[in-house]
C-alpha cells in the first residue's frame, strides 16, 4: 500500500473513533515533520474548535510498537490513545 493511500486510511479510522456527536467538528491531518538527523515522519494530529496545542502522534512510531500483523485500525486506536493519553497530561495553559 502506498503511503499516501495509507496515511488516507488511517485518518478515517481515527476519524471513526471518534465519538459521533463531535466527529464533525474535529480536525484531522497527518503532517510531515522532519525531526533530528533529517528522518522524516508523519504525525496525526487531532484538533477540536479553539484548541492552539495538541498533541502529535507520530504513525511511524505507533507501526513500531504493534506486532507486524497490526492493520489499519490496529494503528488507529493506538494513534488515538496516545493522543487521548496526551490530552489529559498536557498542562492546562490558562493555568500557567
Amino acid at each position: 500500500m502506498e503511503n499516501k493511500e495509507m496515511f488516507g486510511d488511517i485518518i478515517e479510522a481515527v476519524r471513526e473513533l471518534i465519538p459521533e456527536e463531535i466527529r464533525d467538528i474535529m480536525e484531522i491531518d497527518i503532517q510531515e515533520v522532519t525531526k533530528n538527523n533529517d528522518r522524516i515522519l508523519h504525525g496525526v494530529v487531532i484538533r477540536g474548535p479553539g484548541q492552539n496545542i495538541v498533541p502529535t502522534v507520530y504513525i511511524e512510531e505507533c507501526i513500531e510498537e504493534l506486532p507486524e500483523t497490526a492493520g489499519i485500525n490496529d494503528i488507529a486506536e493506538g494513534t488515538v490513545a496516545t493522543y487521548l493519553k496526551g490530552m489529559l497530561e498536557a498542562p492546562n495553559l490558562d493555568e500557567i
